[in-house]
């Protein structure tokens, strides 16, 4: 069995971590190391890691003095410690089923040399109730261009890549403080061919404490599509739906944040791809309304997502 190294990075998660070590160590596939990388927590989580390693020497401990702002860095320091010829990654407030591992190697080892990855389906996790996220899969295989235009769930949670991946793509960016799975996802799909295996094999928590979901980091995630959508210019230009898709996504950000008169560029810019597109327009006009207003719709659009 190929040794897989398995990356989690923490910050301040107790109230999480024990459940998530517990998902890695109920694996059926059990050749792995487990590298956690806490960054500088301020809580117990590193005590409640500690006891874990009492009792099994699969697990290392990396404690970091000082505290990064994102995952990204964190990750970095686990992954360059991997020995294993598999990785996969685990947010220290997901969990996995017990078959995660079994049944993404078993795809991934049987797959041609040209597949480098392989991910699977989340289910999110609301307290006690269970929703498959509502999200498309690239069933024509087309992986580049599902990432492009965000037609799957970005989370390091779902993915298993050879260690030769690793070696072509390099670590994550760490200029990314929320966008650095997207932009990593970009990046192997780019080198190496993906699969999907339409399994829930994950089961993403949702909760006040995601960073994703902070309304206060508006500016920091429309920072990060602004700097993903430059960093892989040349290859939106290629795909201009996917670029359209983007830049309004850029443009409602940014009118969440407050950053009116940015926002409508960008929107322009969105326009001018599709002169015809409804919701370039819709933004655009929002945009002259202010953020009340739009996190007002906002806010009954998800409502109503939620009701059906």
């Amino acid at each position: 069995m190929a040794l897989v190294s398995i990356i989690i990075p923490t910050y301040n998660s107790s109230k999480f971590i024990y459940r998530t070590v517990e998902s890695v160590l109920n694996q059926t596939y059990d050749n792995f190391e487990l590298i956690i990388i806490d960054d500088a927590s301020s809580d117990n989580t590193v005590s409640i890691i500690k006891e874990f390693i009492k009792k099994d020497k699969r697990i290392r401990l990396i404690e970091r003095d000082k505290n990064s702002g994102g995952p990204a860095k964190p990750t970095n320091e686990g992954l360059k410690k991997a020995k294993g010829d598999f990785i996969a990654f685990l947010d220290a407030d997901d969990h996995w089923l017990p078959d995660k591992l079994k049944k993404q190697m078993e795809v991934l080892r049987s797959a041609n040399e040209n597949v480098g990855a392989v991910v699977c389906m989340a289910l999110l996790v609301f307290s006690d109730r269970y929703s498959a996220p509502q999200f498309s899969y690239p069933l024509d295989g087309n992986v580049l261009k599902a990432t492009l235009c965000a037609q799957f769930f970005f989370n390091f949670s779902i993915l298993l890549m050879k260690k030769e991946v690793l070696d072509k793509v390099g670590f994550l960016d760490e200029n990314f403080r929320l966008a650095a799975d997207q932009d990593y996802f970009i990046r192997i799909s780019r080198n190496t061919s993906f699969i999907f295996l339409s399994q829930e094999l994950v089961k993403y928590s949702m909760h006040s404490g995601n960073i994703s979901r902070d309304p206060k980091l508006a500016q920091c995630s429309a920072s990060d599509l602004e700097m993903l959508i430059s960093k892989h210019h040349d290859i939106f230009l290629q795909n201009p739906d996917c670029y359209h898709r983007r830049l309004v996504h850029l443009g409602r950000t940014l009118i969440s944040a407050g950053e009116f008169r940015k926002a409508r560029d960008i929107l322009k810019k969105s326009i001018n791809i599709y002169p015809l597109s409804l919701t370039s327009w819709f933004y655009f006009f929002l945009s002259f309304s202010g953020t009340k207003l739009y996190k007002s719709i906002k806010f009954f659009k998800n409502k109503l997502l939620w009701m059906f």
